[in-house]
């Protein structure tokens, strides 16, 4: 908890001088929301003993897609996927 208190601490302090500016509230609370999604991906990966380095991103961007999953749907935004062939992954 106190490490959490020094993370909001830290984010205020650096973006204090623009709170006053044209930065949204919304930004600055995706901006704490970030922090928040980065400290629990840390947690869950300090708890799996012996894990390699490749699989602590997609852990760590599991936190990340919940939220945004659910803030989509929570707004409506359609999820479709890209139409035009040059967005796409695909091997050459």
């Amino acid at each position: 908890m106190v490490g959490a208190i020094a993370s909001l601490a830290g984010i205020v302090v650096m973006f204090a001088d623009q709170l006053t500016g044209s930065v949204g509230l919304q930004a600055m609370l995706a901006l704490i929301a970030s922090a928040a999604c980065v400290a629990t991906a840390t947690v869950i990966v300090k708890r799996i003993r012996g894990s390699h380095p490749i699989t602590t991103n997609p852990i760590a961007m599991l936190p990340g897609v919940e939220l945004l999953l659910a803030l989509s749907l929570l707004v409506g935004e359609p999820r479709v996927f890209p139409e035009r062939a040059d967005t796409r992954l695909e091997p050459k």
